[in-house]
């Protein structure tokens, strides 16, 4: 088993958030090693690099929780989506300092993700422009489309890429980031040699 996709399970929100509550117990070593087959349960979830989570409605509470625990049950973790989970800004926050913390994750999905909602200060897109300077670092793809960034969250997005140097791929899709924005954007183009994919689709 190399990776989870719920969101192409059938079930409720509720049954997948179980299923995830599951993966906690079993970082936290509360559930059983043996499954009385010969496979020990907690080596078989940490080899896994792939988890899929999209439209799960953890909102940030079980946001927190599940980034929580990725550390100890998933350390191979490269791939994360998080599609359409209601969020907000303090998910945001929470998922910046995840990345700030993180070196192995390659990929990263946001989208659908309003993470202004609510306020709050700092900004999410403060917290994850930090995260784009911290190194190491293996973060190659960061796909936050429809995530209302506005013009102040490219901004921001824009300083974090100045210093970054392993994010190839960045998708803004639907944030209205606007003339300020895009200019921001443009600019840390100039100093960045790493960055070779910006979406910018939808954007005013």
């Amino acid at each position: 088993l190399s990776g989870i996709n719920l969101s192409s399970l059938g079930g409720t929100c509720e049954s997948k958030q179980d299923f995830l509550r599951l993966l906690a117990q079993a970082a936290a070593g509360q559930l059983c090693s043996d499954t009385g087959d010969g496979f020990d349960g907690h080596t078989g979830i940490t080899g896994i690099d792939s988890l899929d989570v999209s439209r799960c409605s953890l909102g940030p509470k079980g946001l927190e929780t599940l980034l929580g625990f990725l550390p100890s049950c998933l350390p191979n973790l490269k791939t994360l989506s998080l599609v359409r989970n209601a969020i907000t800004s303090t998910g945001g926050r929470a998922i910046g300092r995840f990345l700030q913390g993180n070196s192995q994750l390659e990929e990263l999905n946001l989208g659908l993700n309003d993470i202004n909602a609510g306020g709050g200060d700092p900004p999410a897109a403060a917290i994850i422009s930090a995260a784009l300077r911290c190194k190491p670092s293996s973060l190659g793809t960061l796909m936050l489309e429809k995530c209302a960034l506005g013009p102040r969250g490219a901004s921001l997005l824009a300083a974090g890429l100045l210093e970054n140097e392993t994010v190839h791929t960045l998708e803004l899709a639907g944030n209205m980031i606007g003339p300020v924005g895009a200019k921001a954007l443009f600019d840390a183009l100039e100093q960045n040699a790493t960055l070779t994919n910006l979406g910018l689709r939808m954007n005013r």
